[in-house]
């Protein structure tokens, strides 16, 4: 039977696939997991090594595909990972014969106290990326494995971390989830990557099962279940129309930028962080570079 579900789009595209239902795990469930465990601080700095070469290892694959701010995010987490504040205190606390789960939690609230005094919103925002590592971090020490799915499909969870977007990008071809908004880190990610996106849809992990054909329409925000054929068929169309529209605008990006008037030039220049995405911004029509930010590089 068709279901029509109401969320919030996030990234402007149709897409049609296979619904993949993800169970995923949270910060607390985790925590849970390792509490009163037997993790000595030698296996903590293996779990850390492990963390390490993942966060490296993706953005090794994602370094000519991803924009500056997933990988800005990457590189957060491991400079995040790296810092004797916080991995370094948490491998001194377990030392000294501390609940693992109870350390972790400790570090996590000192840390994330620092981001939520600044006045800057963006850096009080890093808190959930903080959150995100500590999670990659108690996958490992908990023996939980990230569950690839097998074939491509649109995604469905609860809410995703940015991290998991990034490791599922590859596989999804859509993204719906039950809570989030425009704004989530997740879902940032999400339209970064050209992903179409619809979030805060009501009930979706009840009333959509892994297996059911459905539609993501990032424009309008709305996921339809098992959609019949005749409507099936008026999707595609308007998907067909939509990928038009999309590649006429890319050649027409490519065109020297003009005012209303059709004579006064207007320069269209682009933001980057790194030299690969200089590539990136003259296919979308960028002319040259506005801000190039080059403090990435003394961070490094």
């Amino acid at each position: 039977m068709e279901i029509i579900l109401k969320g919030s789009g996030v990234f402007p595209g149709i897409s049609i696939g296979e619904a993949i239902v993800l169970r995923r795990y949270e910060l607390e469930d985790l925590l849970e997991r390792i509490r009163g465990s037997k993790i000595d601080a030698e296996k903590f700095e293996e779990a850390v090594e492990r963390t390490r070469k993942e966060i490296s290892d993706l953005m090794e694959s994602l370094k000519n595909v991803a924009g500056k701010d997933i990988l800005e995010l990457l590189e957060f987490q491991l400079m995040i990972l790296e810092d004797e504040s916080f991995s370094g205190k948490i491998k001194e606390l377990i030392a000294k014969g501390e609940d693992p789960a109870k350390a972790i939690e400790k570090v996590l609230n000192e840390v994330s106290q620092i981001f939520l005094r600044s006045e800057s919103v963006y850096m009080r925002e890093r808190v959930s990326d903080v959150r995100d590592l500590c999670i990659r971090l108690l996958k490992k020490l908990a023996g939980v494995e990230e569950v690839e799915p097998e074939k491509k499909g649109i995604i469905v969870a609860t809410e995703l971390h940015p991290s998991e977007v990034l490791y599922l990008s590859d596989k999804m071809e859509g993204l719906v989830t039950q809570y989030g908004t425009a704004l989530s880190h997740f879902a940032i990610v999400a339209r970064s990557l050209g992903i179409p996106t619809v979030v805060k849809v009501k009930d979706a992990m009840r009333r959509i099962r892994s297996g059911d054909t459905i539609v993501v329409n990032g424009l309008n925000g709305i996921v339809i279940v098992n959609p019949s054929e005749e409507k099936l068929r008026e999707i595609m169309r308007a998907k067909e129309k939509w990928d038009r529209i999309m590649h006429e605008i890319l050649r027409k990006a490519k065109e020297p930028a003009v005012m209303a008037d059709g004579k006064t030039r207007v320069f269209v220049v682009a933001n980057i962080g790194k030299e690969d995405e200089a590539e990136t911004a003259a296919y979308y029509g960028a002319e040259g570079v506005g801000l190039f930010r080059t403090e990435i590089y003394f961070l490094g």
